[in-house]
């Protein structure tokens, strides 16, 4: 089933690095995913190993298009948030799409 969402209005400017890094952080939530729980080992100080759970993100990945530009800043904001901790934070699940619709038209 496809739906449709309404984006809104970001008062944001995709030129300025920070701007198009809350702008994708905006978008991300509309990103599909699921959330699955794994336990691993981890080394203890003496010599040990204890169990932690860990929750573990797997992102659908959706085109977001632009010309460009504009995709060579979301690879730019995607670089920049590279060694975040989560994938939310490192803005995992979008593919970069060139729609260079502006060239068509001329």
């Amino acid at each position: 089933m496809n739906s449709q969402v309404p984006l809104g209005v970001l008062l944001k400017n995709e030129n300025v690095l920070n701007d198009m890094v809350d702008i994708l952080d905006e978008l991300h939530k509309y990103v599909p995913r699921t959330t699955t729980m794994q336990t691993i080992d981890v080394c203890t100080g003496g010599g040990g190993t204890s169990a932690v759970d860990i929750h573990v993100h797997t992102f659908s990945h959706i085109p977001l298009g632009g010309d460009q530009l504009t995709v060579a800043r979301i690879r730019g904001s995607q670089r920049v948030e590279f060694n975040a901790e989560n994938g939310d934070e490192r803005l995992e699940g979008f593919f970069p799409v060139i729609e260079d619709w502006q060239v068509s038209m001329c």
